[in-house]
């Protein structure tokens, strides 16, 4: 539960300045299954929400199954599977939260209501000096639900969409004075 008092927004010293308070709640829970020591299944559910209810809510109704402001809607922000290949080396493949570069470079960022997940495949291979990272994420698929086959020239791509794939390094030893190295 988070408490948000703005005072001034706008920064408008001459006029009336407006405050806002707002009262923000995030639930997740974390459940996970270990088939056997090789395989194991992780996923999060999100619930966001502001307290009270929307200027556009009379009385208790609530706008339908998902709560007119989606007040009631609970988020799938994980689902992701990890198989063990090796003892230094495992693949992740599924929906997930990904950060890197002590989150300045890519980052979850979990204070938000909603943290970023992506899509696609990460191995991730650790050794003693440094830890190896290779992914593979499918941002956003950009395909417009109603157009019709790519065929007829509705697109200039088949299948248009956003795609990330990376490798990272970071150095596990370094001199005192070097925070990170990646």
């Amino acid at each position: 539960v988070r408490d948000t008092f703005m005072q001034n927004e706008a920064g408008n010293k001459d006029a009336n300045p407006s405050h806002s308070n707002g009262i923000e709640q995030r639930f997740k829970l974390g459940l996970g299954f270990k088939a056997n020591e090789k395989f194991s299944v992780h996923a999060s559910l999100l619930h966001s929400a502001l307290w009270g209810q929307s200027q556009s809510e009379t009385g208790a109704s609530f706008g339908g199954a998902t709560g007119g402001q989606e007040e009631n809607f609970m988020s799938v922000n994980e689902a992701y599977a990890t198989w063990m290949m090796s003892e230094d080396f495992n693949l992740k493949f599924g929906r997930m939260n990904y950060g890197f570069g002590d989150g300045s470079v890519m980052s979850v960022n979990d204070w938000e209501a909603q943290p970023y997940s992506f899509e696609g495949v990460l191995g991730h291979y650790e050794a003693e000096f440094g830890r190896f990272q290779a992914f593979a994420f499918k941002y956003r698929d950009l395909r417009d639900s109603s157009a019709t086959h790519p065929a007829s020239g509705s697109s200039a791509s088949p299948d248009p969409q956003h795609n990330a794939y990376g490798l990272v390094f970071d150095l596990k030893t370094m001199p005192d004075w070097l925070k990170m190295m990646n």
